[in-house]
């Protein structure tokens, strides 16, 4: 990419400097006579050819530049997390039911003497479902990447059916973990596409068997259905709607573990109705 943008940018100058000494030369012609006007014409073409590459060329080169630069710092804050990462585990055939098990949890994030979470012990047994309630900033995101495995902790352990999650390969693990973020992004596809990726069922079989869930009032009173478009990133749906199809899709990769993280707040009164439903 780097090497792009210095070809680009050097045709560019190049060019530049090739103009500025026709524009000169015809100058110097004209003033002395010694060329015809059709003649004229023809360098003033030239010069408009050559102004078109260096508008093309310099202005994307410039372009290219930013870009690259952006993408080397995004890998370097992308290596300083894996190095900031706890080693991964060597565990990957652990069968992983559900159980989760917080003891004595402490953690700050690097660079900040505050912690995030001081003493955390909770139990959540497979098939239970729980909220963790608080302010913003009370650590409740936190605990779902300590749980990913995205931090070492300052204290305590994590487990998960009884093993330490820094003894099972992060992959792994984070394979069998379900998340629906608070802000979602979806496929410029159908409603029934978006539930279906990522999951082992065909279009077909999750058409079939959502007509027997009650959240398919959802979706009926859109245009078209479950074939509704949802536009880029979902741009066409509610924010509600968007996560419906989000813990959809997680519902149907069957998951021993789903995380929600501050959804319920944007979701209508009939919708969280079906959301309860759909959890029970």
């Amino acid at each position: 990419m780097k090497k792009t943008a210095n070809v680009r940018f050097i045709i560019g100058i190049i060019n530049l400097i090739i103009f500025c000494i026709l524009v000169t030369f015809i100058i110097y012609l004209y003033k002395k006579n010694l060329i015809s006007n059709s003649s004229t014409i023809a360098f003033i073409i030239i010069l408009i050819s050559l102004l078109k590459q260096i508008r093309f060329n310099v202005p994307r080169a410039c372009e290219i530049f930013i870009f690259w630069g952006t993408i080397k710092e995004n890998n370097k804050y992308l290596s300083s997390l894996i190095n900031d990462v706890v080693k991964d585990g060597h565990i990957d055939n652990h069968k992983i039911i559900g159980k989760i098990e917080f003891r004595n949890v402490s953690f700050n994030y690097p660079n900040s003497s505050q912690k995030s979470l001081i003493n955390v012990s909770f139990t959540v047994n497979p098939g239970e479902n729980i909220a963790i309630i608080g302010k913003n900033a009370s650590g409740k995101t936190t605990i779902i990447k300590l749980l990913l495995g995205f931090y070492g902790l300052s204290q305590g352990e994590i487990l998960i059916d009884g093993v330490n999650i820094n003894k099972i390969k992060k992959e792994y693990l984070r394979n069998r973990i379900s998340i629906v973020h608070q802000n979602v992004k979806l496929f410029n596809r159908t409603v029934l596409e978006n539930i279906a990726f990522g999951t082992k069922y065909s279009v077909a079989e999750i058409r079939a068997k959502l007509e027997v869930l009650k959240v398919m009032e959802v979706f009926k009173r859109l245009p078209n259905g479950l074939d509704t478009i949802v536009g880029k990133y979902g741009d066409k749906l509610s924010g509600g709607q968007k996560q419906i199809i989000y813990m959809l899709r997680c519902y149907f990769r069957e998951n021993p573990i789903i995380l929600l993280d501050e959804q319920k707040n944007i979701f209508s009164l009939l919708e969280r109705k079906y959301i309860l439903s759909l959890e029970s």
